[in-house]
């Protein structure tokens, strides 16, 4: 399991709490972050907005992906 800390503004107020998977979103809902653990051992998988495989591992988990309309270079 992966263990969740969430802190409301300020760092008030956590939630702690175990999930088999964890999907970050911003604020107009597109997926930035995607955790999973699976296993007897407790395997883990992580990929983010940006990563290769992203949009990949989020359809293999049935999320849909954000669209992407123009990408800025900082």
């Amino acid at each position: 399991m992966i263990t969740i800390e969430a802190f409301s503004p300020g760092g008030k107020d956590p939630i702690v709490m175990e999930a088999s998977r964890v999907l970050l979103k911003t604020a107009n809902g597109n997926p930035i972050c995607l955790v999973v653990t699976w296993g007897d051992k407790g395997q883990y998988l992580h990929t983010a907005e940006g990563d290769d495989d992203f949009d990949g591992m989020l359809k293999t988990f049935g999320v849909e992906s954000a669209v992407v309309l123009k990408r800025v270079k900082l």
